[in-house]
């Protein structure tokens, strides 16, 4: 909400930012992300796919059979 006021000039970028409570330069960024793609910008770029951590539960059978 406040980055759609940001975006129809009802509100300037100062103001904005401490509302979010973020600083003005990250309250930019997220702006300029709001302003190509819309909400959906705004969330997790790896919401929805697996953790770059996670193994899967294959490849940590194999490896522990291989111990034995």
């Amino acid at each position: 909400m406040v980055l759609s006021k940001m975006a129809s000039h009802r509100m300037p970028m100062v103001q904005a930012a401490a509302l979010m409570d973020l600083s003005e330069r990250q309250a930019w960024r997220l702006y300029k992300r709001f302003a190509e793609r819309g909400a959906a910008g705004l969330v997790h770029g790896l919401r929805g796919k697996p953790s770059n951590r996670c193994s899967s539960l294959s490849e940590v059978r194999g490896r522990a059979v291989e111990f034995r």
